[in-house]
Formats: structure tokens, C-alpha cells, sequence
């Protein structure tokens, strides 16, 4: 027995030690200095012996790095934004919960501390890297601000939480005009669905860039409120690709209804849009309208596909092809062939090229 106790203490005197000599007793300023002296980190040695060293750096340390960035012009920044841009992704990885914390809060208070906008922008880009919820009352004071107010909501839609998307929408709410931009293509990033109300009001704007912003962003979210405004809008420009981007939101709007499992109502809409671009200059946007159509019913849209791909149009006929070549097989590729040579030239060396390119050897005899 007093052979296990002399051997637990001789072990305990060992260890504690080795567990003093952990802990870093150097001074935040040399702290900084042995850290930018490995910069720039240009061997993966000296970029991991670098992120080792920061993960010794405490909030308070990470304030001071941070505040010595030097305005545009007045200074060699690179070394800092180098090693705390690395460091914003490498704490991201597992088990580094704490290191990032602790990232986090020293990104904050610097950022407070900076007066220069550009360098304020940075820590901001930092944030958007490695931030979370603890962020985001930081990041929520600068979305008023002209300069940083799209860095800001940018790194907050990244945030991605409940948290970040609510000020985003109380930032909306106070804003007008191109002001109103960032915060609307974060929230349509975000797909935040609280936002569509806000969001509807700026859909209608005569500014043509808000507009195309603010139609977008209702496509991302997939809203029921929004179905009427964008069908409407697409309507208005008659289907065809213009400064708003009205057709090219709506489509993606029905998109995003068919993954939501909203698929009926995602038809019937497709159908019509299907139905009304008849024209020539309409065509990118029935092929988009056929290709909604094939994702909800796939097996219902064959004979359609089939039909399509004997289209005089080049362009059209070919995207029908296209659509067939997920689901192929012998039975269509039979019906794609049959009575070929009856039609024009151009539909026969189509579908012939088609056919050989997925190595379809029942439209061999079509060839003979």
C-alpha cells in the first residue's frame, strides 16, 4: 500500500510541473510580436505553429492585434489580417468551441475600438467568418451605417440565426430606397421567411435595382404572399429577361415551391407560364417553365419532351433532349426515333447525335 502511495505522489509531482509550464506567461505585445514574426505563414508548418500560437491569444489579446491594424496607406497590415483571416476559419473546425468563443469576443471588442471604417470592414469580414449569435447586437449597430451597412448585413446573413435575421428585418423596416438593398439580398440569402411582408412593400419600388433585389429575395423565400406580386411582375414583363429580372425571379420562385413539396400548385402555376410563352423571344423561358414541369412529373412529361424535341426551334429541342437524359431508356429513345426520317433535316441529325452521345443502340436501325 505504501508502495501505490509513494508511486501516485512521485507521478502527481511529475505532472503538475508539466502542467505549469502550459500555461503562457508572455506579455500581450510579445504575444503579438512572436505571432507576426511567423507571418506571411508561406509553409503549412509555419501557418499551423501560427494558429497553435493564437490559440494561446486570450480575448483581450485578440483586441490588441486587431486594433493595430493602421488606415489604408499608413501601414503594412498584412501580416495581422493574414494570420487573423486564417485563424477566423481555423477555429471553425471540431473542438475548437472555445477558441472560437474566444475569437469572437476579441473580434467585438476591437472592432469597437477601430476608428478607421476600412478596418472596421475587415474585423466585420472576420465576423462573418467565424461569427455566431454572440455577433450579432455587434454587427446590428452598423446597418445604419452608409459605408459598412453591406458588410454588416452580409456577415449576418451568413450568421444565418433567428437572432440575425430579425434585426435585419428592423433594420428594413427604417430603411428606403438603395439603403434597403443590403439587408434585403441578406434576408433572400437567408430565405428568412419573417422578412416577406417587409420585403412585399419594397417588391413595388420604381427603383429598378431595389425592385430586382427585393423580387429576388421573395423568390429565395418561397412565401404564399408573394406568389401574386411575382406571377404579376413576370406578366408585366412579358416574359423575357429585362433590368428587374421579374421571369427569371418567378421561376425561381416555382422552383423553390417544388422542393418545399408544394408541387401541385407549382404545376398548375408552370402550366400557365408554360402556356403563355409562346413566342420566339419567349424561348429560354418556356424551356425553364418545361424543366419545372419534368421535375414534378417526370414519367407525365415524357410525351411532351418527346413532342419538344421535333421543335423548329434549335435551341428549344435540344433543352427537351436534355431534359429526357435523366430518366432515358430504350422505350423513349424508340419513340424519339420512330417516323424520323419525315422530319427536317435538322430534328434528325438532333436526335440522332442525341442518341449516339448516350449510346442508345435501339435507334441504330433508324440509321440502316
Amino acid at each position: 500500500m505504501k508502495r501505490l502511495c509513494y508511486a501516485l505522489l512521485a507521478l502527481l509531482t511529475v505532472q503538475v510541473p508539466a502542467s505549469a509550464q502550459q500555461a503562457d506567461v508572455r506579455t500581450t505585445t510579445t504575444k503579438i510580436a512572436d505571432l507576426l514574426a511567423l507571418q506571411p505563414s508561406e509553409t503549412s508548418i509555419r501557418l499551423d505553429e501560427a494558429m497553435r500560437q493564437m490559440e494561446r491569444f486570450t480575448a483581450n489579446d485578440i483586441s490588441a492585434l486587431l486594433t493595430q491594424l493602421s488606415p489604408p496607406g499608413e501601414g503594412n497590415n498584412a501580416g495581422i489580417e493574414y494570420a487573423t483571416n486564417s485563424y477566423s476559419y481555423y477555429v471553425l473546425a471540431a473542438g475548437k468551441s472555445q477558441q472560437r468563443a474566444t475569437f469572437i469576443e476579441g473580434a467585438i471588442d476591437g472592432l469597437s475600438k477601430l476608428a478607421n471604417r476600412d478596418n472596421k470592414g475587415f474585423v466585420i469580414q472576420l465576423l462573418q467568418n467565424a461569427g455566431d449569435d454572440r455577433a450579432v447586437d455587434a454587427l446590428s449597430k452598423y446597418l445604419t451605417d452608409t459605408y459598412l451597412n453591406e458588410k454588416a448585413a452580409r456577415a449576418l446573413a451568413r450568421i444565418g440565426t433567428e437572432s440575425a435575421g430579425s434585426v435585419l428585418v428592423q433594420a428594413l423596416e427604417q430603411q428606403e430606397g438603395e439603403s434597403a438593398i443590403p439587408l434585403i439580398d441578406a434576408l433572400g440569402f437567408m430565405a428568412y421567411g419573417p422578412a416577406e411582408k417587409a420585403i412585399l412593400v419594397k417588391a413595388t419600388s420604381s427603383e429598378t435595382s431595389l425592385r430586382r433585389i427585393a423580387l429576388y429575395a421573395l423568390s429565395q423565400i418561397g412565401g404564399d404572399e408573394s406568389q401574386s406580386l411575382l406571377a404579376e411582375a413576370a406578366q408585366a414583363a412579358e416574359y423575357k429577361y429585362e433590368p428587374t429580372q421579374a421571369t427569371a425571379a418567378y421561376i425561381n420562385y416555382l422552383n423553390k415551391r417544388i422542393s418545399g413539396g408544394d408541387r401541385e400548385a407549382a404545376r398548375k402555376a408552370a402550366t400557365k407560364l408554360f402556356n403563355a410563352a409562346s413566342q420566339p423571344d419567349q424561348v429560354h423561358t418556356r424551356i425553364a417553365a418545361l424543366g419545372l414541369l419534368t421535375q414534378v412529373d417526370k414519367e407525365g412529361q415524357t410525351k411532351a419532351l418527346i413532342k419538344a424535341s421535333r421543335d423548329k426551334n434549335t435551341v428549344y429541342r435540344n433543352a427537351a433532349l436534355g431534359l429526357l437524359s435523366s430518366f432515358l431508356n430504350d422505350g423513349i429513345t424508340q419513340k424519339l426515333v420512330s417516323r424520323l426520317s419525315k422530319a427536317d433535316t435538322s430534328v434528325q441529325v438532333d436526335i440522332l447525335r442525341y442518341a449516339a452521345a448516350h449510346q442508345q443502340s435501339v435507334a441504330i436501325p433508324e440509321v440502316l
